[in-house]
Order: C-alpha cells, then sequence, then structure tokens
C-alpha cells in the first residue's frame, strides 16, 4: 500500500498551519490510521510544541562543501564557468569557495581536469524523529542558525518517511520559496490554509 503524502501549505505565516497539521494527525490517529507528522519548517519548526515526543533519535545533515587545493589548480575556470550557483571562483593566482552559495552538488569536483577539487563535510542541520504519547510517528528538520538553505534538511527529513505508514502530513514552511517547493516536491496534495487579510 502506497502512502498518501499531504503537504499543509501557506502563502505567509501565521495562518495555523502547524495547528492544522497537528490537528489533522490526531483526527487521522482516531480514525485508525497510521500517520506520521513532518515538520519541514526547518527555519522554525515548532509543531513538536503540541506533542510529547518518545524514542527520540537525532541525524545530522551533512552539505558537502568544495575544497580547492592550490598546487594542482591550474587556474582554468572550468568550476566557475560550470556553477549555476556562481559559488565558486578560480584563476591561477586564487581560488575561492563561497560556501553559503553552494548547493554541494559536487559538479565542480567532477569537472576539474586537475582533480584539485575536493569535498569536506559541513553539518548544517539536524533532523529529529520519534513517536508521540498518542500514537503518531513524528520528524522535524532544523536547519542550523546562519545557513542560507533550508532544502537540504529537508530532503533528509523526507528519507524519514515510514514506508508502512499510511498517511504522512508535511507541516511546510510559509511562502512559495524553494524549501516549499522540495516539501510538495512527491507530496499528493496540497492542503492550503489561507485567512483574510490583503496579503
Amino acid at each position: 500500500m502506497k502512502t498518501l503524502k499531504i503537504s499543509v501549505i501557506s502563502g505567509k505565516g501565521g495562518t495555523g498551519k502547524t495547528l492544522i497539521s497537528s490537528n489533522l494527525a490526531l483526527f487521522l490517529r482516531d480514525a485508525e490510521k497510521t500517520v506520521q507528522l513532518l515538520d519541514a519548517d526547518a527555519e522554525e519548526p515548532n509543531a513538536s510544541i503540541f506533542f510529547d515526543i518518545e524514542e527520540k533519535r537525532e541525524f545530522l545533515v551533512i552539505k558537502k562543501i568544495p575544497k580547492v587545493d592550490p598546487l594542482k589548480c591550474t587556474g582554468c575556470g572550468l568550476c566557475s564557468s560550470n556553477c549555476m550557483f556562481s559559488a565558486i571562483h578560480a584563476t591561477q593566482s586564487r581560488q575561492l569557495v563561497f560556501e553559503n552559495l553552494c548547493h554541494g552538488c559536487g559538479l565542480c569536483m567532477r569537472i576539474c581536469p586537475e582533480k584539485a577539487i575536493t569535498e569536506e563535510d559541513k553539518v548544517i542541520g539536524i533532523v529529529r524523529t520519534g513517536k508521540t504519547k498518542e500514537g503518531i510517528f513524528f520528524s522535524e528538520g532544523e536547519l542550523n542558525v546562519g545557513e542560507l538553505s533550508a532544502v537540504p534538511v529537508i530532503r533528509q527529513l523526507k528519507k524519514t518517511v515510514i514506508p508502512e505508514i499510511d498517511i504522512a502530513i508535511f507541516d511546510a514552511p510559509p511562502g512559495s520559496s524553494c524549501p516549499v517547493v522540495e516539501t510538495l516536491n512527491g507530496t499528493d496534495f496540497a492542503l492550503l490554509v489561507t485567512e483574510p487579510t490583503p496579503f
């Protein structure tokens, strides 16, 4: 049986997305469904305040960051010209890596003809899993303060979906940016929570 995946989204913060997600999880659990609630608002996860979480486990979220060996780099510029995020710049005299722009795709390392680029691990967040006292499986991702992109944390969070579960509910980040798109990717339905202000 395929897990039904529902994302609860909103165009802005403060609309009640987490309240709806949490109550939907409780309602479905009461309807004798196995449910997993995943808090994908990695910049400010807060669904856990509604539950007592037991059986907690934590996993580090690691992003690969390029490191250029200046002794091997010839300054050909292949890495610079092919990085779609402008996260690396290499000339014969200087090599710069802009960690905050890097998405950790590894392209620069793969295309370097001199094999001058390696990758280092950088911890950018954490994913926690557990189970509530009510019997709901629970996961949340949290981005480290100062990191710019929550997308890798959300990708790691989505890997914690239990395949045998009936319904997985994603409490998405607010807005319509990349973290929201990543949360929506692969879900079956989106539930849009709105409120009556002009915004």
